[in-house]
């Protein structure tokens, strides 16, 4: 997700099955980034803190970041096992976007057999075709 430092964000979208956010920046440029892994595993972004709803969209799914706050830094903190069960193991990862005026910290969730990580993919390197599927669930 550095690819957000040096950006203006205005907005993140993000969808119902929360695995797909999108950051809007003050220039109408459309950062977009799957929760993603492999076989056998589920990733989702979980929690957002530091943001605000903006009401008036189907299930609130569009925030205000920080009055257009300007991002510094993006700081992926590593993956912490909340739950290790017999069959599935639970994690969870905190990324902190440091702006000009705060910060806000999204939690991404990883449920798997034990064998498989997840990850933040970014979906402007994957080509427009991604970018128009993001672009329909929204």
């Amino acid at each position: 997700m550095k690819e957000l430092i040096g950006k203006q964000i205005e907005k993140i979208f993000i969808n119902d099955a929360k695995n797909i956010l999108v950051f809007e920046t003050y220039d109408n440029e459309r950062l977009a980034f799957c929760a993603a892994g492999k076989c056998c595993n589920t990733v989702w972004f979980n929690n957002i803190n530091g943001i605000r709803s903006i009401r008036g969209f189907e299930g609130e799914r569009v925030f205000n970041i920080l009055s257009r706050g300007l991002v510094l830094d993006v700081e992926h903190k590593g993956w912490t096992k909340l739950d290790d069960g017999d069959y599935e193991v639970l994690e969870s990862c905190v990324v902190t976007i440091r702006t000009n005026k705060g910060y806000i910290d999204l939690e991404v969730r990883n449920s798997h057999n034990g064998y498989y990580g997840g990850n933040i993919e970014n979906y402007n390197e994957n080509g427009t075709e991604k970018l128009k599927v993001v672009d329909e669930d929204f």
